[in-house]
């Protein structure tokens, strides 16, 4: 039956996660955990993460605007959200500059500190370097930690083959084939300078790419550097297998993490884990629950609750921070019922957005939350068109959005 089939995947989850266990606690006791205590005990107990959407500026330029962030602190604050994940996917990270990204991370430390807001500064990229540099950078303006995905076997190739003055073969520039698939801001870069130097060209390029990584010591040696560039700086690995196809248990990359080695890092204390991996969600909550942050993100939370709340949730949108408190609670109480309720609720308003684009709706909804002009996304990804407003604003009224969104008194 379909009751027994579920009892013995449970069973055999429950044993795999033993294993691991064990496996654990023989290689934990040789680490000093020490410093992982001290930057958890800095954390709050329960996180409550917002992964926001960065501001901009009309095109053709899309400038960074960070004018509103101190609104958008208050704003998340005010939905009982307790930390801040700086330049996420949602955020556009891969849009960015090195620059515009230190410009956005340097407000949202500054416009989180009334709140006591704790603010967690992505800084992965596929360049390592950059990655670096923007990891010390975070540390040296206050952020309260660093995160990183990763992009480990990115190898240079050709984006750029050649560029041709009007005259045949009169120019050839050669661009360096390592901007391939490493955003936008290092194509422009270079296309800039081969102009600066007097070439003109033609030029065409595939899309940009993530590659795929599934060594566990490969992942570690990629961020070891970036974690030590603020070695007294909580880390968190970013898992976003959807995005970045990197495809490894986050239990067991842990557990490697946390032997003094090669592939040790010592600040590594948490993960923001974007993946519906029941397996892997369970050995993580089942081990490294209390010495990590193990931070979900997946759809429908409610699901996962009976597999291990973690140490906290990451919202789509503070927004929905109300109605997640509530059905935190509800669950940790035994009251089923309300914790579908609001779950319930909550697919609703996701599906309300989806049918007005999607995020690209969920950004115009700041305007009327906290009186903050959002901007376009940068492309290419989909804007919401203006004219659309009345009838978005007409269909979350009628799901009671602008009250759900409220924290209970």
């Amino acid at each position: 039956s379909t009751k027994s089939v579920t009892t013995v995947m449970m069973t055999w989850m429950r044993v795999r996660s033993l294993l691991v266990l064990a496996l654990c606690c023989t290689a934990d006791a040789i680490v000093d955990q020490g410093l992982r205590t001290t930057m958890l005990a800095g954390m709050p107990g329960q996180i409550v993460l917002h992964a926001p959407f960065t501001p901009f500026g009309p095109a053709p330029g899309y400038a960074v605007n960070v004018t509103g962030i101190t609104a958008l602190a208050a704003q998340a604050a005010a939905t009982g959200v307790n930390t801040i994940w700086v330049a996420g996917s949602m955020g556009q990270f891969d849009a960015m500059t090195v620059t515009e990204r230190k410009v956005l991370a340097e407000a949202w430390v500054a416009a989180a500190k009334p709140h006591a807001l704790y603010v967690i500064v992505n800084v992965g990229t596929t360049v390592q370097s950059e990655a670096i540099d923007l990891a010390a950078h975070a540390a040296s303006i206050g952020a309260s930690a660093v995160a990183a995905v990763c992009f480990p076997t990115c190898q240079p190739q050709p984006a750029l083959i050649r560029a041709c003055c009007e005259q045949p073969l009169d120019v050839i520039a050669l661009i360096p084939g390592h901007i391939l698939g490493c955003g936008r801001s290092i194509l422009f870069r270079e296309m800039t300078h081969a102009s600066s130097n007097g070439h003109s060209f033609v030029f065409s390029q595939v899309p940009p790419y993530y590659t795929t990584a599934s060594n566990i010591a490969a992942v570690l040696q990629f961020i070891q550097p970036i974690a030590a560039a603020a070695p007294t700086t909580p880390f968190f690995y970013y898992h976003i297998p959807g995005l970045t196809r990197t495809e490894l248990s986050v239990a067991e990359m842990l557990r490697v993490a946390a032997i003094e080695g090669e592939n040790s890092v010592p600040t590594l204390v948490g993960v923001k884990y974007v993946d519906t991996n029941m397996t892997d969600w369970l050995e993580l909550v089942s081990h490294y629950n209390e010495s990590h942050a193990c931070l979900f993100a997946a759809e429908p939370k409610l699901q996962f609750f009976g597999l291990g709340l973690g140490r906290g949730a990451v919202l789509a949108q503070d927004f929905f921070g109300p109605t997640f408190i509530r059905m935190r609670e509800a669950f940790k109480r035994g009251d089923m019922v309300a914790a579908r309720t609001e779950q319930q609720w909550k697919l609703k308003a996701s599906a309300t957005f989806g049918g007005f684009s999607g995020a690209a709706a969920e950004r115009a909804t700041y305007q009327w939350l906290c009186n903050v002009e959002m901007g376009p996304p940068r492309p290419p990804v989909s804007k919401f068109d203006p004219v659309n407003l009345p009838a978005l604003k007409a269909a979350l009224t009628a799901i009671d959005f602008f009250n759900k969104t409220k924290l209970s008194p």
